[in-house]
């Protein structure tokens, strides 16, 4: 496993349940990294990595709280990623507060 890439091997991880990793359809870290090699790893995305009994890494790729996949294009930098984060967290408060534009999709396009 190549964890010096995701994280210092001596810090303590807490041990995800099989049924977490299973549920936010996790992939074996070594299998991640070889379908995305040129990913970057900030200190935020190694805190989302999950742990298992054995040790082993997993990544999430599936987010259950909104119900959808985790995107991991080449091009998508940390900085980015943080960018469409909080541009996403504005948004959700604004529909949340009744402010913001629901889009209708029977509506014709302008």
């Amino acid at each position: 496993m190549v964890l010096e890439q995701a994280g210092n091997a001596s810090e303590a991880r807490p041990i995800t349940p099989m049924s977490e990793i299973r549920l936010r359809k996790g992939m074996l870290f070594d299998d991640f990294t070889r379908e995305h090699p040129g990913w970057q790893w900030s200190d935020k995305r190694r805190k989302r990595l999950m742990f298992d009994e054995q040790g082993r890494a997993w990544v999430p790729m599936f987010n259950p709280e909104y119900g959808v996949g985790i995107a991991y294009p080449a091009d998508y930098t940390p900085e980015a990623e943080e960018r469409l984060n909080a541009i996403s967290r504005k948004a959700r408060a604004d529909i949340l507060a009744g402010k913001g534009v629901v889009f209708n999709s029977d509506e014709p396009d302008d």
